[in-house]
């Protein structure tokens, strides 16, 4: 049996160095070569070192075992820009944008309106706020009208292949139709409705948890 006592112990990565290691966990490669003899042979990923316990550095340690740190931040790709499709019924056709109270009072009668215009203003939220990361996203945005042919007609226009990603629609035949498009160019599709349906691809994502799955938590 090893004794931990006084030692930690670290999985060698693909790629690392005797240089990077040493500066890594402030030891010389003499004092490393010391308590590691098979080193000598040269370093191999899957390798576990034998470190001093009292090493402080980017890492943390659970039960004598060095991990490393991982910051999801450093590993973004800046130059990937990413292309969103926002595919919702912001109602356009029934709106008359010159009348503000007339707006305001079919936002608030009209669900598929309102919860359209909190999840795409959210939305936009986020993506100014990645932004501060360096992360540029690209958005385009359409009216489907809640009405499959026009979602048809949109879906008839756009290169579907640069797209990352669909966001909606809400109504669950154009929600199938667009599915079933992206899935053919391999493009996820968000559908942020708590929709039952006999859908069942594998680019399809619901933002909602269904019921049954939140009883079964409760119980």
């Amino acid at each position: 049996m090893i004794n931990t006592d006084n030692y930690n112990f670290y999985e060698v990565k693909p790629k690392q160095t005797e240089f990077s290691l040493t500066r890594k966990f402030g030891v010389s490669y003499k004092e490393l070569l010391a308590l590691n003899p098979d080193l000598a042979q040269g370093l191999k990923a899957g390798m576990i070192l034998k470190l001093p316990k009292d090493q402080e550095g980017n890492f943390e340690v659970r039960n004598s075992l060095v991990l490393d740190k991982i910051n999801l931040v450093d590993s973004i790709d800046v130059q990937n820009r990413p292309k969103l499709m926002f595919l919702l019924p912001f109602r356009l056709d029934k709106l008359d944008l010159s009348d503000k109270d007339r707006v305001a009072n079919v936002i608030d009668k009209r669900n598929s309106l309102k919860y359209s215009l909190g999840l795409y203003s959210g939305a936009l939220v986020a993506i100014d706020s990645i932004a501060d990361l360096g992360i540029s996203v690209d958005v385009k945005t359409f009216d489907n009208q809640l009405n499959l042919d026009r979602t048809k007609e949109i879906l008839q226009k756009e290169n579907l292949s640069d797209y990352g990603a669909i966001i909606g629609p809400l109504d669950l035949p154009s929600m199938k139709e667009t599915a079933l498009r992206a899935s053919g160019k391999k493009v996820s599709l968000v559908a942020p409705i708590p929709a039952k349906s006999d859908l069942s691809l594998a680019n399809v994502f619901f933002s909602y948890t269904s019921d049954e799955v939140l009883r079964q938590s409760y119980d």
